[in-house]
């Protein structure tokens, strides 16, 4: 149970549960870094910075480019010497991938980057001012869609989003034993299958807001004991484990 306001820094800030996150962190209190592409026209998220002022830092972040990560951390790491939560919220789909004979190298390629490859990238960045957190934590969205076992029965598809979250399960895995040792909480965590510009069009009835406070519920109970499990938004564990 963490005791203090965290200082906490959330990727894919400008919409959906990125954006979730940082109203309801900031409504409890907390110091909040938004990490968000293009903050010019994350207008919602100026809108919290005029009500919350300096506990709301929108911060210029382009998974995409190692770059703008590194760039990402100077800006934190100028007014803050600790996090002690870390969201890597974001993620991204293939627009149009509707099977084998939609496949788009590039796009696929750009998916891995955001929804696979970023999130240990940022986790490399932010590690020296998580090890000085309290009770620091690594909370990554992922999904069932990454795990083998709840695939099975399906039809085919979703080559690029489902194999980058199963490329992300297999990261949040090697960085639990990799930021073991710096004191640092890794888990994976499902939010659901939310109303979200992503699920537009589909059958999705759960609210961001009840994923994004089911998920911070989940956070404030982890300690270090938890790392590298896998929960969902309810707080149910899952099994990272494929059948056979």
């Amino acid at each position: 149970m963490r005791l203090i306001s965290p200082t906490v820094f959330v990727t894919g800030a400008n919409r959906g549960l990125g954006y979730e996150f940082v109203r309801q962190f900031l409504l409890r209190g907390d110091r909040v870094y938004a990490g968000c592409r293009v903050p010019e026209t994350a207008h919602e998220l100026h809108q919290l910075t005029e009500r919350f002022g300096e506990r709301l830092i929108v911060v210029p972040l382009d998974l995409a480019q190692p770059d703008s990560i590194e760039a990402a951390r100077r800006i934190v790491g100028e007014t803050t010497d600790t996090l002690d939560i870390l969201v890597n919220n974001a993620g991204t789909f293939a627009t149009g991938e509707r099977g084998l004979f939609c496949l788009d190298a590039e796009k696929i390629a750009h998916v891995f980057a955001v929804n696979a490859i970023a999130p240990a990238l940022v986790a490399q960045q932010f590690a020296p001012l998580l090890e000085r957190g309290n009770t620091p934590l690594v909370a990554n969205l992922t999904s069932g869609v990454g795990v083998l076992s709840d695939r099975v029965g399906e039809a085919g598809g979703q080559y690029g989003y489902a194999a980058s979250k199963a490329a992300l399960n297999h990261v949040i895995r090697s960085l639990s034993f990799d930021l073991l040792p710096l004191g640092v909480t890794v888990i994976g965590i499902a939010p659901g299958y939310v109303q979200t510009d992503m699920t537009r069009g589909g059958t999705a009835t759960l609210l961001p807001e009840e994923s994004v406070s089911g998920m911070i519920t989940v956070f404030d109970r982890m300690t270090i004991a938890d790392t590298g499990r896998f929960f969902n938004y309810t707080n149910r564990e899952d099994s990272w484990m494929m059948p056979g």
